[in-house]
């Protein structure tokens, strides 16, 4: 059975419910207050339970939208060129640089700049600046770090 159907019957049994009427102790004017008082009452009971019915209706006259769940579609390349993949990093870039404390493996900014499009999407948290033993310095990424964020190394990219 609907709900608006159920509610206004409820609401009808409400309204229409007789009151028990006492025995004589009362005046015929207090009994008059207590039936409007009554039917007020039930009116009342009717009038919410009839807008809460129609609000149901209304709500489900709106259409209904669905958004699709969010999905992580590759990058589309342009046209006349490869598929490139953004944790995929060139290894060509991937340069052994010799430091006061020892070597230590840089992915090179100079050369990602060239090799690797979309630069700006590297983490900041694995770039780093070091001193070569010759005193210059060299900019660039850990591949170690890379790595734990998801990139891995391709040879031909």
């Amino acid at each position: 059975m609907p709900r608006p159907l159920v509610a206004l019957s409820l609401a009808a049994a409400l309204a229409l419910t007789p009151i028990p009427v006492r025995a004589d102790t009362h005046s015929d004017s207090t009994q008059q207050h207590e039936a409007i008082g009554a039917l007020l009452f039930g009116l009342t009971a009717l009038a919410v339970i009839g807008a809460i019915a129609s609000a149901q209706e209304d709500e489900k006259d709106q259409p209904r939208t669905h958004v699709p769940p969010a999905t992580r579609h590759p990058p589309q390349a342009r046209t006349g060129q490869r598929h490139v993949d953004r944790y995929a990093l060139p290894l060509r870039c991937l340069n052994r640089i010799h430091t006061v404390h020892g070597t230590l493996r840089l992915f090179t900014r100079y050369c990602m700049e060239r090799a690797y499009p979309p630069i700006h999407t590297l983490p900041r948290a694995c770039y780093h600046e070091v001193r070569q033993t010759d005193g210059r310095m060299r900019f660039g990424w850990q591949p170690r770090c890379l790595q734990r964020m998801g990139y891995y190394g391709v040879r031909h990219h």
